[in-house]
Parts: structure tokens; sequence; C-alpha cells
């Protein structure tokens, strides 16, 4: 009944962002991109993020993630692969709470071999929202939480209600190129203010394939703070999705995450109660928020 609620209720929001894109007289490119940003309602995959090189030794973290968009509850499951050290770690954000468990596992070399040694310990604190990962890799290019390197989180439909959206020539036909002003709501007083210009593609149903955040100072050139480029798109159940994510500064980039294809699982109905990340048994934990110490749910005193 849960997953059942939650769907109709993510559906009906996409119908009154729907109605908000065309009454706004937004472009239909970018009204093709709410409509096909409001199919995507969960998504589960692993991801390696390397660094830009993808030499051999640039892989450096393998991660479990499982995300519902509209609600940005997030889960994920990580590994650092650094050869002297590794971090295991487990974190989830739901209803604005975080959650997150960190083991570092580091060699012998480096002479701490025991749990304690190792730093095994959890905590519990409220999401702070302008550092939340949540859709970091694939979420912007779906139309989900754009804007996070800029420190505010907005998705498509919300950019559409209080953006100026201007339309750029673009370089190919399948392409259309929009800059969407004052994101942030700064607005026209402030001496700066954000604007991101989006790439999207007809092939994958008008989903973006580039994103580009400027900052706009009075009377000053932009200066571009980060350029995130969406490449080689698998569709799953009748849906594109990025499956390769360059991110940088610039257009040269710094980390490259990969999707893997076949770990791609889209709408299962996920709950955010499924999502939260649960601490091992015996696990030493402090709750930020109650400033306490806690193993399994007891208090220690």
């Amino acid at each position: 009944m849960c997953r059942f609620i939650f769907l109709f209720m993510s559906f009906l929001y996409h119908s009154m962002m729907l109605n908000i894109a065309v009454s706004s007289d937004a472009p239909p490119g970018v009204v093709r991109w709410l409509e096909t940003s409001g199919r995507f309602r969960d998504m589960q995959c692993d991801v390696r993020v390397r660094s830009a090189s993808n030499s051999p030794g640039s892989l450096k973290s393998t991660i479990e993630m499982k995300v519902i968009f509209e609600s940005a509850d997030y889960w994920e499951r990580s590994l650092n692969v650094a050869p002297e050290l590794k971090i295991k770690s487990e974190r989830s954000y739901v209803n604005g709470t975080s959650r997150s468990f960190r083991h570092w596992e580091e060699t012998k070399l480096r002479g701490r071999v025991t749990p304690s040694e190792q730093g095994l310990f959890g905590i519990i604190y409220t999401t702070i929202e302008g550092q939340r990962p949540d859709a970091m890799y694939v979420g912007p290019s779906l139309g989900y939480h754009l804007t996070s390197n800029l420190g505010c989180w907005k998705s498509v439909g919300e950019l559409i209600e209080s953006c100026e959206i201007v339309a750029e020539a673009s370089n190919a036909p399948e392409f259309e190129v929009y800059l969407f002003k004052d994101v942030c709501g700064f607005g026209p007083n402030e001496s700066s203010h954000y604007d991101i210009r989006v790439t999207l593609s007809s092939k994958y149903d008008f989903l973006a394939v580039r994103q580009e955040g400027l900052l706009q100072g009075v009377g000053e050139p932009a200066v571009t703070q980060y350029v995130t480029s969406f490449q080689d798109f698998k569709q799953v159940d009748g849906l594109w999705v990025p499956t390769l994510v360059l991110l940088g500064s610039s257009d040269i980039p710094a980390r490259r995450v990969e999707i893997v294809p076949e770990s791609i699982k889209l709408n299962s109905g996920l709950a955010p109660s499924e999502l939260e990340a649960q601490f091992p048994k015996g696990t030493l934990y402090r709750d930020v928020r109650l400033k306490q110490m806690f193993v399994d749910g007891e208090p220690v005193k």
C-alpha cells in the first residue's frame, strides 16, 4: 500500500509540474525533458568512480547505489580501493536524516590491523541540504536535483517555474541548448548569480547530455564553475540512462563515473524505509541530534 501511495503521489506531482511547464510557455524541448523526467521514480545500480585518465590504476571506488529521485531519499555502500588504505562505508539520506558508517581497513604496513585501530564507527545527524550527493551521478541528466555544485537543489520542474529560460545555438540538429538564468533565485539586485546551460538530446528523449554551471557577476563575463557530460546511454525498460558521466570544473574532466549497465534497475517501487543505513552489530555510533553515543540502539553511559 505504501508503495502504491508513493507511486501515485509521484505521478500526481509530475502531472502538476507538466501543467506548470505548459502554462509558463517553456520551450518545447524543455517540456519534453520534464515529460521524460516524470517517467523516472527510483533507480538501483552499481557505480565505478575513476580518475579521468581511465588508466589501469585509475579506479578510486566502487559504489552500490539506490535513490528515489523525487524525494531524494538515498542509500549507498562504497569501497575506497586505494591500495594503502581501504575505506568501507554505508550511508543514507532518508527523511532529512543522515546515517553513515565507515570502517578504515588499513594495511599491516601502516600498523593498524584491529577494528578499533581501523576506526569502526557510525554517526547520525541532520542532513545539510547543500551537501547531499544523492543524485549527483545520473540525476541531473534525468532532470532531478540540478545545481548541486552551486549550493542549491532544484529539479527541472522547479527551474521551469522560477527561471528565465533562453534558447541558444546548438552545433547539431539533435541538440537543443538552453540557459536557465539565476537558478538559485538570488535576484537582480545581487552582485552575482548562477546560471545553468543545459544541452538536451532528442536522441535520448530530451535528457541532458551536458550541463555547465556558470557564475555571472554584474558587468563581468560568466565563469564556469563545473561541467558535467553524460555519455554512453543505455536503454532500460524503454528509458535511456547515462552509463558514463564525466565530472570536472572545466572541459577537462577530473572524474569518470561508470554506471554498470547490467546492474541498472528502474522504478521498482523503493520505499524510503528500505534505504536507511544499518550499522553493523556492536558498532559504536554517535547521534549528533541527541548528543549521545549508542551501540545496537542502546545508550552508552
